[in-house]
């Protein structure tokens, strides 16, 4: 990094740069030339850095426009989240105040738009969550996705600019969850660690690794006064596009139980959104309200506390106490699989 960069963090605390581009001594234009140049220079600065990410963009928009002649231009969080995504890490592992996500990457930016990895969506209400599958190959060596949002703007001199404030998480199929990185403006030349970032408009949630199957992106609008909320996200490998059902106001659990078979508990309002063929609450069969598909279904929760949710999977007989708190344990015989699963409500 040169020594005349601008270093993060922002007075409120956001990450700056976001990604870096290389800007010493790069070969420039500089117009006419009458000492023998041939109107070329060795300069230095964002002068020299900028050209680089303006055109790695203009080449994201171009190569879309060829992929599908019809598709509208791209937001510009979109191309945000592709070359954060892309971008090759430099300093300290993940994003930090000196590298930002990293050097932008022109080869890997059209690569993964041509393997179609990015997703534009939106949040039409406070508090919503929308989730989407990702299948993960056995022997792949990471799972990495980014959300971009373009904000509402901000007061001038607020302590936090930050308007809308999105989180997204990552779940394995075993109900494990991952957050994104997370920086510490306060000790800014301390390694990102990993939580709920409340300050920028991009997170980024990487996992090395990953265990192989279906896992889920959850995209929640934590605090968004202004609606709608347009979003993007990038992701590698890339994720399903057809999002599983929209929930608002409450947090989703994702309940699998088993290794291979996914089980979905959502929590919808009083309503709950289960992988199952045969429900009961409380020793009480409850008339199905919607069947999604094959293996989900709509049904009504009867009010009050403690309720017992019992069904039949695919995969076994499963049984829930509805409480308040996570985790989920799981106890396998070889008649059935039992999978206890604390819900919120």
């Amino acid at each position: 990094m040169s020594s005349f960069s601008g270093w993060g963090p922002t007075d409120d605390g956001r990450l700056v740069p976001v990604v870096v581009a290389p800007g010493v001594n790069v070969v420039s234009a500089v117009g006419s030339s009458t000492d023998g140049s041939q109107g070329y220079a060795t300069l230095s600065g964002t002068s020299q850095a900028t050209p680089s990410v303006s055109g790695i963009s203009t080449l994201i928009h171009d190569q879309r426009k060829r992929l599908n002649p019809s598709a509208t231009r791209l937001r510009p969080a979109t191309v945000k989240a592709i070359l954060t995504q892309t971008a090759l890490d430099l300093g300290n592992r993940g994003p930090d105040f000196q590298f930002g996500y990293g050097r932008v990457n022109a080869q890997g930016a059209i690569d993964l738009v041509r393997a179609d990895g990015f997703h534009e969506d939106q949040m039409t209400a406070n508090g919503q969550v929308r989730e989407y599958g990702i299948n993960v190959p056995t022997g792949q060596p990471v799972l990495k996705v980014t959300l971009a949002w373009d904000d509402y703007p901000g007061s001038s001199l607020a302590a936090k600019e930050l308007v809308n404030d999105l989180d997204i998480e990552l779940i394995d199929p075993k109900g494990i969850i991952y957050r994104p990185w997370l920086l510490d403006p306060v000790n800014p030349s301390t390694a990102a660690t990993t939580g709920f970032d409340r300050t920028n408009n991009i997170e980024q949630v990487f996992v090395t690794s990953p265990v192989s199957g279906k896992w889920t992106v959850r995209v929640r609008g934590f605090q968004v006064p202004q609606v709608p909320q347009t979003y993007s996200l990038a992701a590698s490998p890339p994720i399903d596009k057809s999002p599983f059902p929209s929930i608002s106001g409450f947090n989703p659990v994702y309940d699998k139980d088993g290794a291979t078979v996914p089980t979905f508990v959502f929590v919808f309002g009083s309503k709950f959104v289960v992988g199952a063929t045969q429900v009961s609450v409380n020793g009480i069969n409850q008339p199905i309200m919607q069947v999604i598909d094959e293996n989900l279904l709509i049904f009504q929760l009867p009010s009050g506390n403690g309720a017992r949710l019992d069904y039949l999977s695919s995969h076994g007989f499963i049984s829930c106490p509805t409480r308040s708190r996570l985790p989920c344990i799981t106890a396998r015989t070889s008649t059935r699989s039992v999978s206890t699963r604390y819900i919120t409500r």
